[in-house]
C-alpha cells in the first residue's frame, strides 16, 4: 500500500428520527420518510464539530429524508443522491418494533442471513451490499486519493466498515452503528484498506 493514493471514506448513518431505534424504518415501498427530530439534529450538529475539518470532493447520500437533511446539517449541500445507498427493506416489519418480532423465527433468521429478504421485503442486506461495493467501485475510479463522505443507514455503514476489515456481510450486524455515528476509512488500488476511526455520538473520537 505505500506509495499508493488511497480513496479515504467519512461513512456516516443520519440522524435520529421519531422512529429511529423504536420501530424498524428501512425503505420499501411502504416505509415511512420522516425528517430528523430534534434528538438528531443535536446528534448532527455534535458530529459537525468532529468533522469541521473535513473537506469531501464528493458527497453521496440515501434517497431518503433523513439522510438528505443529515448531509445538508453538516454543510454539505452539494450532495448526491444515489440508490445505492438506500437502507434495507423490512417488508412486513416495517414500522414494528424489534421487540415485538423476537418470538417470530423468520426475524431471527434474517439477522444471520444476508441473502434473506423481509417477508414482503424487496431489498435484502446481501442486495445492500452487492449496491455499496458497486458504488465504492466507481469512487475508487474518478475520486482515486480524495476525501469522500457516504451518508446513508446503520446498512450501508456497516457493510463499508465490514469490508474494510475484512468481515463477511453476515458478521456486519454485530456492528453497533448509531444514529449520527461515523467511520473513518480508507481503500487502495491494490485493494488494501483500513478502519481508521469508528465514532458514537457523544465519545470523543481516536485521535
Amino acid at each position: 500500500m505505500t506509495g499508493m493514493k488511497a480513496l479515504r471514506v467519512i461513512a456516516i448513518r443520519h440522524g435520529a428520527t421519531e422512529l429511529t431505534q423504536a420501530f424498524l424504518n428501512g425503505a420499501g415501498p411502504g416505509a415511512a420518510d420522516p425528517p430528523l427530530d430534534e434528538r438528531g439534529r443535536r446528534q448532527v450538529r455534535l458530529l459537525a464539530k468532529h468533522l469541521a475539518g473535513e473537506s469531501p470532493v464528493g458527497v453521496w447520500c440515501s434517497p431518503a429524508r433523513r439522510a438528505a437533511q443529515t448531509a445538508a446539517a453538516l454543510g454539505w449541500t452539494q450532495a448526491q443522491s444515489d440508490d445505492r445507498l438506500t437502507e434495507v427493506d423490512f417488508g412486513e416489519w416495517e414500522g414494528r418494533a424489534p421487540a415485538e418480532l423476537v418470538t417470530d423465527e423468520r426475524y431471527r433468521r434474517w439477522w444471520d442471513d444476508p441473502d434473506m429478504r423481509a417477508p414482503g421485503g424487496t431489498r435484502s442486506l446481501a442486495e445492500v451490499n452487492a449496491d455499496v461495493r458497486r458504488w465504492l467501485a466507481a469512487r475508487q475510479s474518478d475520486c482515486a486519493g480524495e476525501t469522500i463522505a457516504a451518508v446513508g443507514h446503520a446498512s450501508t455503514v456497516r457493510v463499508l466498515v465490514a469490508g474494510a476489515i475484512g468481515l463477511p456481510v453476515a458478521e456486519s450486524t454485530r456492528l453497533t452503528v448509531l444514529p449520527a455515528g461515523a467511520a473513518v476509512l480508507r481503500f487502495w488500488p491494490d485493494g488494501g484498506s483500513t478502519l481508521d476511526a469508528f465514532w458514537a455520538p457523544g465519545r470523543t473520537p481516536p485521535a
